[in-house]
């Protein structure tokens, strides 16, 4: 009996000392990267403390699983915790959702660029971020946002337009850090700068502006936000309220800020106006047509006479003169307005025995030497006819308003009649012009 209790107890004791065995080299496999760890409950198994560990404690319990190893040198297992406990991350951290965009969405050239994400830590604690920014696939700039950032906190980066160009790819990437791990680097999609329209905004004359001028200048300014080279086109329309009519003026690729346009046939005297635009472009695009401003052309009717009196001198009895020869100088009247006037004439009597109209006092229109075609000949009074007491007939026929045209001679014819008294002589002659257009 005594033998049989022996045997048992020595069989007991070996098993114990096995097992004891085995969870001293178990530990220490689990323990060979591990500085310290630390549990609730110590087992002290003397001097076969773990060779990398100082010190190590566990709650034991029955059987052992293998320890979960995660991609940090940190790790954990039923067994054990092994580091320090109070600064693991028992999941990792995670970056959702990264976008690049710009401020509009049009990922134009003056719109800042934003990278964003929605960060999360299940341990809660804070994290700091930090960020990339890439042009062309070349890293060019780097933040750190250490604003200690809740769990779930959604993030955005801002880079300013000033670091971007027209056709640049740009991209992010984001980092994140609690205070014991960082993250991957989380990288957005590609953004490409793309091409801004270049604009224009009229500066002059103003929206309703109202000139004597037909040949108005215009004035404009363009805007490009790419400083790419810029063209213009210009066009003015008129908006015609009477039988006047006026082609569009269509100017293309003007290369600067201003256009004067030909005449401008219609006037708001008579109803009609115009209106103009501009729009611009560079070398991938046309701009809008600005929004349209109107100007109206009014009439001017201004005449004045350069040669203003004709003096024959003395004319003997029954005598004649005329002022064909320029001897004496003729009349000249000149158009200063902005349109085609007629011209009515009428004068007082220059005799005391006859009255106008007379034979002894006759006039016509003719040209002025270097200024042919300044009327109309078929419709002007080219041949001598009497003075008329009453202006009530067209003398000159659209006489012409621009300057190098505009300008015409009043030749004057005088007989001296049968018993008019021979003492100084003289007579008024009226022009009235009007507006013929």
């Amino acid at each position: 009996m005594n033998l049989k209790k022996e045997g048992k107890t020595n069989l007991r004791n070996e098993f114990v000392l096995v097992l004891i065995i085995f969870l001293i080299a178990s530990v220490a496999a689990l323990q060979g990267n591990s500085s310290s760890y630390t549990s609730d409950t110590k087992l002290d198994f003397g001097a076969t403390d773990n060779a990398n560990s100082n010190s190590y404690s566990n709650e034991f319990i029955s059987g052992f699983e293998p320890v979960s190893i995660y991609s940090s040198t940190l790790y954990t297992g039923r067994f054990g915790v092994l580091g320090d406990a109070a600064n693991v991350s028992l999941t990792p951290l995670v970056i959702s959702n990264i976008l690049i965009n710009s401020t509009d969405g049009s990922n134009k050239t003056l719109q800042d660029l934003h990278c964003s994400a929605t960060i999360f830590n299940d341990v809660e604690n804070k994290m700091n971020i930090s960020v990339k920014w890439y042009k062309n696939s070349v890293e060019v700039l780097s933040y750190s946002y250490n604003n200690n950032y809740e769990n779930g906190t959604y993030f955005v980066a801002d880079l300013s337009y000033t670091n971007t160009g027209k056709g640049q790819n740009w991209s992010c990437a984001l980092r994140i850090f609690d205070g014991n791990y960082y993250s991957s680097w989380a990288h957005s999609e590609n953004l490409i700068i793309v091409n801004t329209i270049p604009t224009t905004t009229l500066s002059s004359p103003s929206n309703g502006f109202s000139t004597i001028d037909r040949t108005p200048t215009f004035n404009w300014v363009g805007e490009d936000d790419d400083n790419d080279d810029i063209t213009y086109d210009f066009n003015i329309s008129l908006v015609a309220s009477s039988l006047c009519t006026d082609s569009d003026k269509f100017i293309e690729d003007i290369s600067t800020n201003t256009y004067t346009t030909s005449a401008l046939n219609c006037f708001f005297d008579n109803g009609d106006y115009y209106i103009w635009s501009v729009r611009a472009k560079d070398d991938e695009s046309t701009g809008e047509w600005e929004n349209y401003y109107n100007i109206n052309i009014s009439v001017l009717i201004d005449i004045s006479v350069p040669v203003s009196s004709v003096s024959f001198g003395e004319i003997p009895y029954l005598g004649s003169d005329n002022t064909t020869d320029n001897s004496p100088l003729p009349f000249v009247i000149q158009n200063n307005g902005n349109s085609f006037i007629n011209l009515n004439i009428s004068a007082t009597d220059l005799w005391d025995i006859v009255s106008n109209p007379t034979e002894y006092y006759k006039i016509k229109v003719d040209n002025v030497s270097g200024e042919e075609g300044a009327f109309n000949w078929t419709g002007s009074t080219v041949d001598w006819v009497n003075v008329p007491a009453i202006g009530d007939t067209i003398f000159i026929d659209k006489l012409n308003y621009l300057d190098y045209i505009d300008s015409a001679e009043i030749d004057i014819y005088v007989q001296v009649p049968v018993n008019e008294i021979p003492t100084a002589k003289s007579s008024t002659i009226t022009f009235v012009s009007s507006f013929d257009e």
